[in-house]
């Protein structure tokens, strides 16, 4: 089968592309002679290759995330023999448009090993700008996901110009510092704390996105894959 190429949004070349398969987010990948392979905004309806992430080989098998990759090749992305696995993406709502914002642009995210096994957790923190730059790529320790998450949009806020705009894929996080709601889990009020305080100090929005949009997330999977 002959596939079509993808334009490299960094240089403009038309490229190899392919979609990645995972059962937390799709995820579109170009791969460019000179700009090295990269996640670029997802869009549906390309005729490319499907091919399974790590993660998603851990979680399923080989045999099998191979054979989902190929229904999801001949079936427009969607996965219909098998209940259990739901890929999102498509229909999740997104609740601003970051293109024309006219603001400077921040996506963070967090992930993490062993989560909720204290003593074991081994949690990355990723932000990146809107041309996809890794601008932090920090392990900070023994932390769960959600702290994990918290700790990123301060790194995000602390190096973003006044009044910026942080997207980060965790509700809760994000409903965290825009005080929509509350916590009684010791361990995570100082790090809502510290990250209210830092977005309040340069004035930034701090704003949902999904994980498919979230070009920090796609970093994570692809390098650790988390």
């Amino acid at each position: 089968m002959e596939f079509e190429s993808v334009k490299c949004d960094r240089c403009g070349s038309l490229c190899p592309a392919y979609y990645s398969l995972s059962s937390k987010t799709k995820a579109l990948w170009v791969q460019c002679k000179k700009c090295g392979n990269h996640a670029v905004l997802y869009q549906s309806g390309l005729n490319l290759p499907w091919k399974p992430s790590k993660s998603f080989i851990r979680e399923v098998g080989k045999d099998e995330a191979m054979k989902l990759a190929k229904e999801a090749e001949s079936n427009g992305g969607k996965i219909t023999s098998r209940s259990d696995i739901r890929i999102p993406g498509a229909n999740q709502p997104e609740r601003s448009n970051p293109a024309k914002s006219g603001k400077a642009i921040f996506y963070c995210d967090a992930g993490t090993k062993n989560n909720g096994q204290f003593g074991k957790q081994k949690t990355i923190v990723v932000v990146t700008d809107e041309d996809r730059k890794i601008l932090v790529e920090e392990w900070v320790g023994d932390k769960t996901n959600n702290e994990g998450e918290l700790i990123a949009i301060t790194s995000a806020a602390k190096i973003a110009p006044r009044e910026s705009v942080v997207f980060s894929d965790s509700e809760l996080a994000v409903k965290w510092v825009n005080l929509q709601y509350g916590t009684k889990i010791d361990r995570l009020k100082p790090l809502i704390y510290d990250a209210i305080m830092a977005i309040k100090k340069k004035n930034i929005t701090v704003e949902w996105i999904s994980r498919e949009k979230n070009f920090a997330g796609h970093h994570i999977e692809e390098k650790y894959s988390l």
